[in-house]
This record gives structure tokens, C-alpha cells and sequence, in this order.
């Protein structure tokens, strides 16, 4: 059951690269051809003076996107460390409530005198397994859970800004800069401009096959990674969900709370798969799908991990 979630979560939070597609749109292409201010020379490019104006626009426009970058990456490591800070908030409760709940426990024993020869367990044992059997740590986990979505949907949108970024600078920058009239075929061929037969500007170097922003399996270990709280904080929920009675007053409280949290995850899955028309995202098996529907496939994996959990929203206690 637990393998089943986590094969659903690593689908549903895999970050998908994200690509600026070289084709036609509308009878337009999105590589317009553009006014070279260098040619190559026998030392090198030779500046167009008739260019520098619009040199010293690109380099304006440059530096616009690099402070959104870093922008970006700053706000996403402090929404990181605030999603830690949650979780060590929860932690913390949770210890105290058992060295409180420990406390009083010895002190009815010792106003009690011993235990009876059929108690073994210790006080601490016993008030763990309450904490585990409450529906109060259950609701706290759920409210926890729908938080660190709430935060992932955030970060992953900052990230899709970043890359399209990257992608204008890729794909319009640096080739402008560079004096060429279109960005490399599928940013993987080379040009020779006085930089050499291999060189590549960075933006483009990082979308050559295989690089950061274009390898499936490194997109999947950095999602793993920078979600495995969130996945952490949801398996324990969906654990002490099995455990907490379905019957009485609990029972509106652990679908109130199943409901948050699971629509928030489909929620995520629309939110963190969905970029302008004018992009594709790669899905995890390789096929391209346009950035408006792409959102649709992780919708689909979100939904059916809902429908693998929702037989524990009814069951009685000790169901298997």
C-alpha cells in the first residue's frame, strides 16, 4: 500500500524540464531572425557600432532576468527552510505532549503503588501509543501534509519562472549577444564565432542532451529530493489514518481532513504541471506535451492515488 503511494507521489512531484519548442506557432517562430551586431573576424567578432544601442538593451534585459533568477532560488530556499521549521514545530509538539503525558503517567503509579502483574509495558510505551491512536496527531499531520503542498505548489511555479527565463536567454540572448541569427539547432550545434567550434553560451550549454535541464532522471532525483518532507509528513498520515476509529465524532473529522488533503495534492498536480502555451513540458517517459495540458497526466496520477486511499476513510479500527 505504502509502495503504491510513493510509485504514485514520485510521478505526481516529478519536475518536469521544461523546453521553448523550434517551430512555428500561429505562422510565427518563436527563434525570429535577428540583426547580428558581430561577425566573425580573423581575431575574433568584429562590433557593429550601428548595434550597440540595442547591445545595451540586451544587457539591461539580461540583468532583469538574472536578479529574477536569483529572485527565484532565494525565495524557494526560504520557503524550504520555513517547510522544515513546520516540521520540527510538529516534532517538537509531539515530544512534549509524550514527556507531559510520561509525567503524568508516573505520577499516577507512584500514587498507585506497583503495576499489576499483567502490566509490562512502560508509561512512556503506552502514552506513544496513544499519540499513534489519537485523532488529534492525525488531524495535526493532515494540516501539516496540506501546508508543506500549499508550499511545494509555490516553489514549483517559482521554478517554472526560472526556467523560462533560462529559455529567453538561451534562446534569444545569448544568440543576440553572440551574433547569430537563431539560437543552435535543438541547442546542440555548434557555431563558430571567433569562440571556438564547440562553444557554447551557458543557458544553452545547460539544455544540451543530457545536461541539468534536460536529463529525466536527474529532474527525478531533485523533485525526490527537495519534496521527501512533504512525502515523509503524508505517509505518516496515511499510516495513523488506518489506525484512528472511523465511528462516532471522529469519524467527519478524518474525511474533513482526508478531503484537504488529497483535493490540495490534486491541486498540486494541476498547479506544478502547468506552464504558458508556448512551452512544452517533458513528461517522465520522454514524450513532449504542450505546458497548458500537460497538467492532465499528473491530475490522472493524483486522482488515483486518492481513490487507492479513500478505503481507509471508512474503515473500522483494526481493518486490514
Amino acid at each position: 500500500m505504502l509502495l503504491a503511494n510513493l510509485a504514485l507521489l514520485s510521478l505526481i512531484f516529478f519536475n518536469c524540464p521544461l523546453k521553448l519548442p523550434r517551430h512555428a506557432v500561429d505562422g510565427n517562430t518563436w527563434d525570429p531572425a535577428l540583426p547580428p551586431f558581430a561577425a566573425a573576424g580573423q581575431h575574433g567578432p568584429v562590433i557593429n557600432p550601428g548595434w550597440a544601442p540595442a547591445q545595451k538593451l540586451l544587457e539591461l534585459e539580461q540583468q532583469k532576468g538574472s536578479n529574477q533568477i536569483h529572485g527565484s532560488v532565494s525565495g524557494g530556499n526560504e520557503w524550504f527552510h520555513v517547510k522544515f521549521v513546520m516540521i520540527g514545530a510538529l516534532v517538537a509538539g509531539l515530544l512534549w505532549r509524550l514527556g507531559f503525558d510520561n509525567s503524568a503517567s508516573r505520577s499516577k503509579t507512584n500514587e498507585g503503588g506497583k503495576s499489576g502483574p499483567g502490566e509490562t509495558s512502560s508509561p512512556a510505551d503506552q502514552t506513544l501509543a496513544n499519540i499513534a491512536k489519537s485523532n488529534a496527531t492525525c488531524t495535526g499531520l493532515a494540516l501539516a501534509t496540506a501546508v508543506a503542498l500549499m508550499i511545494d505548489s509555490q516553489t514549483r511555479q517559482t521554478d517554472y519562472i526560472t526556467k523560462q527565463v533560462g529559455l529567453w536567454m538561451a534562446h534569444y540572448f545569448e544568440p543576440a549577444m553572440l551574433g547569430l541569427s537563431a539560437a543552435p539547432d535543438a541547442i546542440t550545434s555548434p557555431h563558430a564565432h571567433g569562440l571556438g567550434p564547440d562553444f557554447l553560451a551557458w543557458e544553452q550549454f545547460l539544455r544540451v542532451p543530457g545536461a541539468m535541464h534536460t536529463d529525466l532522471l536527474h529532474a527525478w532525483l531533485l523533485s525526490a529530493f527537495g519534496n521527501f518532507a512533504t512525502w515523509g509528513i503524508f505517509l505518516l498520515y496515511l499510516v495513523l489514518l488506518r489506525r484512528i476509529p472511523a465511528e462516532g465524532e471522529q469519524g467527519p473529522i478524518r474525511r474533513a481532513g482526508f478531503a484537504i488533503v488529497h483535493l490540495l495534492l490534486i491541486a498540486f498536480a494541476v498547479v506544478a504541471h502547468t506552464a504558458p502555451a508556448v512551452f512544452t513540458l517533458v513528461l517522465p517517459w520522454g514524450s513532449e506535451v504542450s505546458g497548458r495540458w500537460a497538467w492532465a497526466w499528473f491530475c490522472a496520477f493524483a486522482i488515483a492515488l486518492t481513490a487507492l486511499n479513500w478505503r481507509w476513510v471508512g474503515r473500522p479500527t483494526g481493518s486490514a
